[in-house]
């Protein structure tokens, strides 16, 4: 499914962790692999025999790649896995979605040396989500709580919400699962803030009503979706909660390997940004999360 997949390290535990996780993907699928380090600070100066802290700075920069880039080829050959190696110069998130570009999937860590600090608005994990028109599989480091990343994807969650780009990323996720054998349960979680429609109409009533219109309309939205997976091959399981999808995605996620959904639903792109549904489970979800863009073709 995935023939070239690019890899993002600098070294760093979260970057490792993904590291390991798109290499395993990569084995499984015989993909082609290109680890990259970008360096950040640009060129050095003209003149080597007048360093300037803006020298000395890249050549650390420059050499913690460099091992970032030794380490990670040591795992692609533990692998076996074809790749070749990249450092260039210029913005992180600028220089992962250039070469996204001819990739089909970009993996890569939720922040790097900077820390989880760099997990805001304007960061590079966060720049790369919202831009990338490929598919980004993002992976947290392990917490000392938590087992080590999943590698065979054996259980693949897939939450939709019936929108435009749920069903896009649905049918990239089930292309997925039906590539890697996986087992696939779809999610769909409904929430309804309450509307006054009268004095004729009793509280419990109206309630009700909602309730009643919103099970209907998530059935009949799985029902669509594991028709889908049928013709697949798959036999997708479906299941339909009440809440906020945000927490009910995160209560779902570690029972499975793998999270796939789209980069917004019913919100709207110009909504994807901090407390988003697509951004909360990418920022807390423990296990790794496949998003895929509405403007991404499935499979």
């Amino acid at each position: 499914m995935y023939k070239h997949i690019l890899i993002p390290t600098d070294g760093s535990a979260c970057s490792q962790a993904a590291l390991e996780v798109g290499l395993a993907l990569a084995h499984r699928l015989g993909a082609n692999v290109r680890l990259l380090n970008v360096l950040e600070y640009g060129e050095e100066a003209a003149d080597a025999e007048l360093p300037t802290s803006r020298t000395l700075f890249h050549n650390l920069a420059r050499h913690q790649g460099k091992l970032a880039l030794e380490q990670a080829t040591a795992l692609a050959q533990k692998y076996k896995v074809a790749f070749q190696t990249l450092q260039p110069s210029g913005w992180p998130e600028q220089v992962i979605l250039e070469q996204a570009e001819d990739c089909d999937l970009v993996v890569m860590g939720t922040h790097g040396r900077g820390g989880p600090a760099r997990w805001l608005m304007g960061s590079v994990a966060q720049a790369v989500v919202s831009k990338s028109h490929k598919p980004v599989l993002v992976v947290h480091a392990p917490s000392e709580a938590s087992q080590e990343p999943p590698r065979d994807f054996a259980r693949i969650l897939i939450a939709t919400d019936g929108s435009e780009c749920s069903r896009g990323a649905l049918q990239h996720g089930l292309a997925l699962a039906r590539t890697l054998r996986s087992q696939v349960t779809l999610l769909l979680a409904t929430e309804y803030s309450f509307q006054y429609l009268g004095p004729e109409i009793a509280m419990s009533q109206e309630y009700g009503y909602l309730e009643d219109s919103l099970h209907s309309w998530g059935e009949a939205v799985l029902a669509q979706a594991q028709a889908q997976a049928e013709k697949e091959g798959l036999a997708a399981q479906a299941k339909l909660v009440k809440g906020k999808p945000l927490h009910r995605i995160l209560e779902e996620a570690p029972n499975y390997d793998l999270v796939v959904m789209g980069t917004h639903g019913r919100s709207g792109w110009n909504k994807f940004a901090l407390g988003s549904v697509s951004e909360g489970v990418v920022r807390r979800c423990p296990k790794p999360v496949l998003v895929v863009p509405a403007r991404c073709a499935a499979g």
